[in-house]
């Protein structure tokens, strides 16, 4: 989404640092990048008091949202699966994004057996109406890749982010670039340290250059603030990056040792106002934050009533004004996977198709898009062994 964010001012005060793509990195590289301290301090916007003033920001309702039926078999969508046979039994963590050419292009991780420490990143074309064998187009020697993010620049330049490391505590980020619609990549490019760029949803391209990146940090020990949410921003495509501050879930009488966000998702209201969804941990439901200054400065991190059993999430604003949100609406496990609606730029949300539904089954880490014909593109992992796409026309 291109989003016209110049009458929000900017705070300048950020974290600087530039990407390169050699294997190790010089500190001179990076301007001003602080350490993650263990306590982590909110970041609150200039603006926080009118924030506050809606302190029921989310709610939800059971009955579905009109000219949307409840169940897949009542609407009029098209399911399929990106692949049957493919050269991993593993794979996870989708993300789609249509090409320059009108082309789909969906990327996620693979491993050659279920629990593999060491995958790749894979992709699929959907090329009338036909999908490509998976290719591999990221790796490393001995060393995991995952979570992938896809976006295409106005010029159609494709951005592919992905994350390299045995682990979320040890990943450090990388990139690869594509000028031919994802068919050939450019030799991958390390970010520097500190910056993993978007850890699991797509950027938001503000104005036509700058990209805001929804990144999260999954560290040690397990305790308060160890999972945390923070923005990369970039204004050239990746070659230099600036961070905000961390955004953490508020426990002051530290409570609840296990509380905490990652995996934020984003969405611009018409009034400018940048909104955060994110999933939980030891909290229960997806929670929300907003930002007056293009992503710099974030209010108080808040629980909605969206119910999060610590899944991933991801939503997208439509060309009606509507936001629809993917996520797993249960208290714990991932067997239902279902779509929300919001008409009101986030405040309330009305559960619409129900996308899955089996006991003992997971269906997690959804992405979506919008095409530029109005259809809406869901993909996710099916039983993390194969990556299911499901179609539908805007109503």
């Amino acid at each position: 989404m291109n989003v016209n964010t110049n009458n929000i001012p900017v705070q300048k005060s950020l974290y600087l640092a530039t990407s390169t793509n050699e294997e190790k990195r010089s500190e001179k590289n990076i301007q001003q990048l602080s350490p993650c301290s263990s306590s982590i301090q909110l970041i609150a916007a200039n603006s926080l008091n009118q924030l506050e003033k809606n302190k029921t920001f989310l709610s939800t309702s059971t009955q579905p949202l009109e000219g949307l039926a409840t169940t897949t078999s009542e609407v009029n969508l098209k399911e399929e699966f990106l692949f049957e046979n493919a050269p991993f039994k593993h794979c996870h963590a989708s993300t789609i994004v249509q090409t320059a050419s009108g082309e789909l292009l969906v990327a996620f991780f693979g491993g050659t057996k279920k629990g593999d420490p060491v995958r790749s990143i894979w992709a699929c074309r959907q090329k009338e109406g036909k999908w490509s064998e998976p290719v591999l187009v990221a790796s490393a020697n001995n060393v995991s890749c995952g979570d992938p993010v896809l976006f295409k620049m106005p010029d159609g330049e494709i951005l592919l982010f992905y994350k390299v490391g045995p682990s979320p505590r040890e990943w450090h980020g990388m990139m690869k670039r594509s000028k031919d619609n994802g068919q050939t990549w450019s030799e991958p490019e390390k970010l520097p340290d500190g910056i993993l760029g978007p850890t699991k949803n797509k950027p938001l391209l503000l104005g036509e250059s700058t990209l805001l990146c929804p990144s999260s940090h999954e560290l040690m020990p397990q305790g308060t603030g160890s999972w945390y949410c923070e923005m990369n921003i970039t204004n050239d495509r990746g070659k230099t990056w600036q961070k905000s501050e961390a955004i953490a879930y508020p426990d002051p009488e530290k409570k609840n040792p296990l509380a905490g966000i990652i995996q934020p998702t984003l969405f611009v209201d018409d009034k400018g106002v940048i909104h955060m969804l994110c999933r939980s941990r030891g909290v229960g439901t997806i929670c929300h934050a907003t930002s007056l200054d293009k992503g710099v400065h974030w209010s108080k991190v808040e629980k909605t009533t969206l119910e999060n059993p610590n899944c991933a999430i991801d939503c997208v604003k439509l060309k009606n004004g509507k936001i629809m949100l993917i996520c797993n609406p249960v208290k714990e496990h991932r067997n239902k996977l279902a779509m929300f609606l919001s008409d009101d730029d986030g405040k309330t949300w009305k559960e619409g198709r129900i996308l899955e539904n089996h006991e003992q089954q997971e269906y997690s880490f959804p992405a979506i898009i919008q095409t530029a014909d109005g259809s809406i593109h869901i993909t996710y992992s099916y039983e993390r062994d194969k990556i299911k796409h499901v179609t539908l026309p805007l109503q």
